[in-house]
């Protein structure tokens, strides 16, 4: 078990490429490179990164939070110039 893997060794940490293709395999055309975007931004899912310039990882939990968090029930309701 490495410290990417919770006690049943699923892991809960994905470092962006693997994010990426958590999302798409849910539906979303998210690519690595929208992901560290997102980064650079200030907006998307929540990310952990460890060291400076090092490799970024997301927590499957924040990612889902993150889907959950983008439902809307008219495009209305998306603020103008709010990022993503």
């Amino acid at each position: 078990m490495s410290w990417l893997e919770d006690s049943e060794g699923q892991v809960e940490y994905l470092g962006t490429t693997r994010a990426a293709q958590w999302l798409a395999d849910l539906g979303f055309r998210v690519s690595p490179a929208t992901l560290r975007q997102w980064r650079w931004k200030g907006c998307g899912p929540r990310f952990h990164k460890l060291t400076d310039g090092g490799e970024a990882y997301y927590l499957i939990a924040d990612l889902q939070g993150y889907v959950e968090s983008r439902v809307y029930y008219n495009t209305g309701e998306l603020a103008v110039g709010a990022g993503v």
